[in-house]
Formats: C-alpha cells, sequence, structure tokens
C-alpha cells in the first residue's frame, strides 16, 4: 500500500541503498502514520532495519541513515517498493530537499526529450520550482 505523504524516488536518479552495519532499530514503525521516501529497490529489506541511503544526483553524492517502515514487491514483478523514513528532523528536512533536486533533475531530462531544449541545472530548478514546489511532499520524522 502506497502513502500519498511518501515521496517517490525518480527511477531516472541513481541511488543506492544497503543496511547500515550500525543497527538501531525502532520498536515499531507504521508506514500509514510516516513520511518518507519511496525507492524501487532489487533487494528485500528486512521492515525497521537501519539502512544507509547514497544519492547521485550531485557532486558529492548525497547520504542519510533511514529506516525500513515496508518492502513491497511491486506490481509489475520487478524489485520492491521500498518506504524509508527518517528519525531525525535535519535529515528528514535534508531528504527533502535532495529529492526535489532529484525531480529537478528528471524534468531536465524530460523537458530535452520532449521538448528538445537544453535547460541548465538553474533554468530547469526555476521552472519545475513555478510549476511544482507547492505540491511537494512535506517529510516528517518518526517519532
Amino acid at each position: 500500500m502506497q502513502v500519498q505523504s511518501f515521496i517517490q524516488h525518480p527511477s531516472e536518479v541513481p541511488i543506492k541503498m544497503a543496511v547500515s552495519d550500525n543497527q538501531f532499530p525502532l520498536p515499531c514503525i507504521h508506514e500509514s502514520t510516516s513520511t518518507g521516501v519511496y525507492i524501487h529497490t532489487t533487494t528485500q529489506y528486512p521492515l525497521n532495519s537501519c539502512v544507509e541511503v547514497e544519492i547521485n544526483v550531485q557532486t558529492p553524492a548525497f547520504f542519510a541513515k533511514g529506516y525500513v517502515c515496508s518492502c513491497e514487491p511491486k506490481s509489475d514483478g520487478i524489485g520492491f517498493q521500498t518506504g524509508v523514513v527518517f528519525d531525525c528532523p535535519d535529515t528528514a528536512f535534508a531528504v527533502r530537499m535532495i529529492e526535489q533536486v532529484c525531480y529537478i533533475e528528471q524534468y531536465r531530462q524530460k523537458v530535452s526529450l520532449t521538448e528538445g531544449r537544453e535547460l541548465s541545472r538553474d533554468g530547469a530548478a526555476l521552472e519545475w520550482i513555478t510549476q511544482y514546489a507547492a505540491n511537494f511532499p512535506e517529510l516528517n520524522t518518526i517519532t
């Protein structure tokens, strides 16, 4: 079950995820009362496990630690829809910001393919923010 308050990480932007060597499991995480990021993974991750996420949309890459709150097989049978939540307000804010950068990059690529316009990152950001930023989900921390 997908929750609307989650951000779907765009598949066009590289991301890596691995179970952390340092596990700080939380007692219970409920996807329906959390906000986070959905990531398409090829691995099924254990619920409540601490994971390290690396998003390669800029240099240097962005890193964050989060917790798996869901991991369901995708309807197309290829991989898993993995929900990751964050327990630190600063991390949740940073993840939301980097996901916006990911969506801006996806937008820049889409405009290039569909309209033949080559936008700079700043130009794509201006257009994307005007059109989509107001509806971008907030990320709250788990409690």
